[in-house]
């Protein structure tokens, strides 16, 4: 697929979200109008570079680290490259960046102002998602000692991991897997005769709820031992942390953009390699 196809599949998306013939509430709340863009794709990508930086920083620190399954998934086919994955990689993530400041420029975008707010957003963003999940996960029935912190070190490499892991995570459950779950129900909802309001807020629903499951269950050995190693066996509670995490994350996604998202779920990977956890969230 090549950078301007990905670009018009985000403005397709938007279109059959709401409706041809008005820009949507979507690209309006994303605010994608000219001058704005503040929350949109292009802008999202532009704002995850430095999370693929550390994540290559990362790995290049430390090669024993395992890779991202998110970012094995997303690549999987370089995989037949194996001499020239890395660099496949990293160009095409390279021209993703480029395209994305290609298209905020022609959207008129206030680039800095707009990352600052990004980033900002995702801080905030990662601050709540701790005590959101503490609260929802103690009203569910508590914790298990699945969910308690690791008591090795942080490492530099392992911090540029998880940071850059996350946007990879992004890409693939919420740009990806949410887009397309939710042109799929809103069209099959539509056409078992639903009005217009009663279909997008139902393919929103079921967006939220199957990226989120998705995400959950991409992180069970059964299913991510079919892209490399790195998952976890079967935890109700640790389930039930990261559908919950993925459910959050989704209205980030929805509300704010890939950018926010993208830095709030890094920002918290990393506050919990540092050391907090549940406990400390209560």
């Amino acid at each position: 697929m090549s950078t301007g196809e990905y670009w018009d599949e985000e403005d397709e998306w938007e279109e059959e979200s709401h409706g041809s013939g008005t820009q949507g509430r979507f690209a309006e709340s994303a605010g994608q109008g000219k001058g704005k863009a503040h929350s949109s794709l292009a802008l999202g990508i532009v704002a995850m570079a430095p999370l693929f930086v550390a994540y290559e920083y990362g790995l290049a620190q430390d090669p024993e680290l395992l890779r991202s399954l998110s970012e094995r998934a997303i690549f999987r086919v370089l995989s037949f490259l194996p001499e020239m994955e890395a660099w496949l990689r990293r160009g095409l993530l390279a021209i993703a960046i480029f395209g994305g400041l290609i298209l905020c420029f022609r959207r008129s975008v206030v680039l800095v102002p707009s990352l600052w707010r990004i980033l900002l957003e995702g801080a905030l963003g990662a601050v709540l998602f701790g005590p959101i999940l503490a609260v929802c996960m103690r009203l569910m029935g508590g914790f298990s000692g699945a969910l308690s912190r690791s008591a090795e070190p942080a490492s530099l490499a392992e911090a540029g991991r998880l940071l850059g892991g996350a946007a990879f995570e992004e890409l693939l459950f919420r740009v990806a897997l949410y887009g397309a779950l939710f042109v799929l129900a809103r069209r099959l909802v539509s056409f078992f005769g639903a009005g217009e309001l009663v279909a997008r807020w139902s393919a929103e629903v079921l967006s939220v709820l199957g990226s989120a499951l998705g995400f959950a269950a991409f992180h069970l050995s059964v299913v991510s031992s079919r892209i490399g190693p790195g998952g976890y066996d079967w935890d109700p509670a640790l389930f039930t942390w990261r559908a919950l995490a993925g459910v959050l994350l989704a209205v980030i996604f929805r509300w704010r953009g890939p950018g926010v998202a993208a830095w709030s779920h890094g920002l918290f990977n990393l506050a919990v390699l540092l050391g907090a956890g549940p406990e400390v969230f209560l």
